[in-house]
């Protein structure tokens, strides 16, 4: 379940009486691709965002990603009508000669400006094969970087997780969109707590 947004527009990084609350809930915040599209396309510049997330993952599991999950963070999970693209970072676990023969098949799906400008996805990678330490090195830089909001005074937010999935899960996600642009029922979305 994907939290209300605060007041400031962000996700909480955290859902409970404290940040040492175990029994809370902490960020990334699970959620499947329907529900990402169900909550965060509802303009027509995130419904563009999520067409191109949803070709970019289906090019990835064609490469050969197929298991892992990904963070959708940024500006597309703060409560924004036009955010300008979808930062996400791909976590997966293969053996380094399989991940080393994808990228190189497949570099535009690993070059951030190429995925931006091919489906508007800001991406980014972690295997967590290989040496332990390098590989939370990795992932703890990202949290710390995706979990500020930038040029601000570097306020906490959310983030969400979503599997990488399946085909069928993406057809499913790809139907609702299409429903979405079949209807065009944008709507304003400006309310607090309410995903945009």
């Amino acid at each position: 379940m994907v939290p209300a947004f605060e007041q400031n527009g962000l996700l909480p990084p955290y859902i409970g009486k404290g940040p040492s609350d175990l029994d809370g809930r902490y960020s990334p915040f699970p959620v499947s691709i329907t529900e990402l599209v169900n909550l965060f396309g509802k303009t027509e510049a995130r419904k563009t965002i999520l067409d191109g997330f949803l070709r970019y993952r289906t090019a990835l599991r064609h490469a050969g990603l197929t298991g892992g999950v990904q963070w959708v963070v940024g500006s597309f999970v703060e409560q924004k009508d036009s955010p300008g693209d979808i930062d996400v970072l791909t976590i997966f676990d293969i053996d380094e000669e399989c991940e080393f023969k994808i990228i190189d098949s497949n570099s535009e799906l690993f070059d951030p400006g190429t995925t931006k400008n091919l489906y508007q996805v800001d991406a980014y990678f972690v295997n967590f094969q290989g040496e332990m330490e390098s590989r939370l090195d990795q992932l703890t830089y990202y949290l710390g970087l995706f979990s500020h909001q930038r040029g601000t005074e570097r306020r906490w937010k959310g983030l969400l997780q979503v599997s990488l999935g399946t085909e069928e899960a993406d057809a499913a996600a790809r139907s609702l969109l299409e429903e979405r642009h079949r209807r065009s029922d944008v709507r304003p979305s400006h309310m607090a707590g309410e995903v945009p």
